[in-house]
């Protein structure tokens, strides 16, 4: 993000319009649904560790992909997995069949390259 598109109108007396607004977000974010990845962990204790190590270390985001803070409920979270609500059913049966999800979720800005990349 170019955090200088922001300070727009944070000068004394200076202020941009609701549309300057929405096109800065619209530039910097995108315009419609947001790509992300989600990252379910079984083990609660393990989830709370990386959340929490997250939040206490400034963890450069060239090595580290950001979480986004505006996400569900954790009960929303386990539910949506419990219900295979969001696609989950779809993509457990065809490619996870073994495999049981965790219920708690680390979401993050899908990044612009994949571990197969690296």
């Amino acid at each position: 993000l170019d955090p200088d598109l922001f300070l727009k109108g944070s000068k004394e007396g200076e202020s941009i319009s609701k549309g300057i607004f929405v096109g800065i977000c619209k530039q910097q974010l995108g315009d419609g649904p947001r790509e992300v990845v989600i990252k379910l962990m079984k083990n609660k204790d393990h989830w709370k560790r990386e959340r929490n190590a997250r939040e206490e270390y400034n963890l450069s985001p060239n090595y580290v992909v950001s979480t986004l803070s505006n996400i569900p409920s954790e009960d929303a979270i386990a539910n949506a997995v419990e219900m295979g609500r969001g696609g989950l059913k779809t993509i457990q049966d065809k490619f996870l069949k073994e495999i049981v999800l965790g219920k708690y979720a680390i979401v993050m800005g899908a990044g612009p390259r994949n571990l197969l990349q690296i």
